[in-house]
């Protein structure tokens, strides 16, 4: 009975030594490993990192910039152009702007210093009387003295009808110069104080009041107007017809 209880106690005691063994060497070995485990979770911080910077690298390079982004630099580039363009254009406008003044205002001076011209000869506004022959005589004759001597002027000339022509707003009669093509051109300004047609088939000029015929071709006419020069045809404008009755006639009438 005694060996048995040292045998037990001997056994016990191995197996707290044993214990005491194992406890060293998980402690001696968690000692050991702890470092490792360390340097394993920094390699794994490093990893995750440069993995996380690569995919943002990836990630930017992989991003779409949007078309309305991408193109903006063209856009402005044509704006800009577009501007460029434009401001040309209002400067070129400006000078045709200012050249037209220029224009009338010399025409104004012109007309102006006819008029003065007039006041002082002290003389009543005299009426030229030539024929459609004499005036496009002179012309072809000597054109420079003709027109200083006609341009501007107010005149009765006196010749045959050749023609009748509508426009939109004047009817011209055209008078015969026997000895050459071109013509004196006379234009009526279509108002209330010529209300007239032109039946063009029949050569005719008749009253919108009752369409009675007040000229035709061949029949001789004396015109009135102002003459502004040669270029095909001598030309009257602002004319009116002597003895024709062509105004227009209202129903209070």
């Amino acid at each position: 009975m005694k060996k048995a209880g040292v045998h037990k106690r001997g056994i016990a005691r191995v197996c707290t030594v044993g214990q005491w063994v194992r406890v060293g060497v998980l402690g001696l070995g968690m000692a050991l490993l702890s470092p490792l485990s360390q340097a394993a979770d920094d390699e794994k911080k490093e990893k995750d990192k440069s993995s996380s910077l690569g995919g943002l690298l990836n990630s930017l390079k992989d991003l779409k910039v949007p078309d309305s982004v991408s193109k903006l630099p063209e856009q402005l580039k044509e704006l800009k152009d577009a501007y460029l363009k434009t401001a040309q254009t209002v400067e070129d406008l400006q000078q045709e702007v200012d050249a037209l003044r220029k224009e009338v205002k010399s025409l104004r001076e012109e007309q102006a210093q006819k008029k003065d011209t007039v006041v002082t000869t002290g003389e009543s506004l005299q009426v030229q009387e030539v024929t459609a022959e004499q005036l496009v005589a002179a012309f072809e004759e000597d054109s420079a003295s003709a027109k200083q001597n006609f341009k501007g002027r107010y005149m009765k000339v006196e010749g045959a009808i050749q023609g009748f022509e509508t426009r939109v707003k004047e009817i011209v009669i055209f008078l015969r110069a026997e000895s050459s093509d071109s013509r004196v051109k006379c234009s009526f300004k279509r108002d209330n104080n010529f209300h007239v047609e032109v039946v063009s088939n029949q050569g005719r000029l008749v009253s919108r009041n009752d369409r009675t015929t007040l000229l035709t071709i061949g029949q001789p006419l004396t015109i009135v107007g102002t003459c502004t020069g040669r270029d095909i045809d001598v030309t009257l404008v602002n004319c009116h017809a002597e003895g024709l009755d062509a105004k227009r006639k209202f129903e209070s009438e």
